[in-house]
């Protein structure tokens, strides 16, 4: 099989891409390497030199090329988008046009290429306020436009779906983390604070809960969605099955560091919900989707990735 990423530099798409070739199939790396955040080049530095490998930086507002490697695939992720909640609130129309336009762009090509898939990489943050466990048809009411560009998406793909017969899968990601992450990340800021001995800013009370997921686990569930069938037409949640409060969160980070945690509290954002949780029975039903990271667990994973690659650049 032949795979295109959009994004597959990325945090979550190079550590997709690593999948796919270890599995055996060649993928199309669709990138343009956005300076929003360096490192994406490293990122694929473990698999660069594989036959079953090829790298286009081009941006996914460019139809042509797009469209030229859509054709040659048989299956298109599309994982390319602005990434930032708060980002998105200070630059609006750059995550819209990446993340809406892209996407109607993306799907645009595939609707001419004909893949045997098509999936998209949506976001909890479709959901907003709300506490307990999301299902899939729950009402959606996006808090920030990085959210609402996700759900833009997710109609868009519903639509290409019902009008064209696109065989689309919508995958919801809760709260990924992981080797690769960004550095703008909260996991990834923690440790680096608390390293230097500063003190994190917790917003609100640090009671707020998120069901954090390993990487690792949001590339199986993609995986899956790759070879079901019965996932076409489908929104699908992933995540860890677990919500964990903010300040669990931070004194496992802290234990990891050997620092006593003393954070600073500020004011609540209106942005941030106070719960993502993923409600897993679909996948589970669809997808066979059985997460098998724990936070603590995925956290130390992430911690020994830190020190790994810390070394490899000294």
């Amino acid at each position: 099989m032949k795979f295109l990423v959009t994004g597959g530099a990325g945090f979550i798409g190079s550590n997709l891409v690593d999948r796919i070739v270890n599995e055996g199939h060649s993928v199309i790396v669709y990138d343009n390497f956005d300076e929003y955040y360096h490192g994406k080049e490293a990122n694929l530095h473990e698999i660069k030199g594989s036959p079953l490998l090829s790298i286009v930086r081009k941006d996914v507002l460019q139809f042509d090329s797009l469209y030229e490697c859509v054709k040659k695939c048989d299956y298109v992720i599309h994982l390319a988008a602005q990434p930032g909640v708060r980002y998105s609130l200070e630059n609006p129309h750059k995550t819209n046009e990446i993340n809406t336009a892209g996407t109607l762009n993306v799907l645009e090509a595939a609707v001419r290429a004909h893949p045997h898939r098509f999936i998209f990489a949506s976001s909890s943050s479709v959901y907003g306020p709300r506490k307990g466990p999301a299902r899939e048809d729950d009402p959606t009411c996006p808090l920030s436009v990085y959210g609402a560009s996700k759900l833009a998406g997710e109609n868009y793909c519903l639509t290409y779906k019902r009008a064209y017969g696109l065989p689309v899968t919508i995958l919801r990601f809760h709260t990924v983390y992981g080797r690769r992450q960004r550095p703008d990340m909260a996991i990834a800021k923690w440790f680096e604070i608390l390293e230097k001995g500063g003190r994190p800013v917790v917003y609100g009370d640090g009671q707020q809960r998120r069901d954090f997921t390993y990487v690792d686990d949001i590339v199986s569930g993609v995986w899956s969605a790759v070879n079901s069938e019965r996932a076409n037409g489908e929104i699908i949640n992933l995540g860890s099955g677990a919500s964990v409060r903010v300040m669990d969160v931070l004194q496992v980070i802290a234990n990891l560091t050997e620092v006593q945690l003393d954070p600073t509290f500020e004011k609540a954002r209106e942005d941030e919900p106070p719960e993502t949780f993923a409600d897993l029975t679909k996948a589970s039903r669809l997808l066979d989707y059985s997460p098998r990271v724990p936070i603590a667990r995925g956290i130390a994973l992430y911690n020994e990735w830190r020190q790994i690659n810390r070394k490899s650049n000294t």
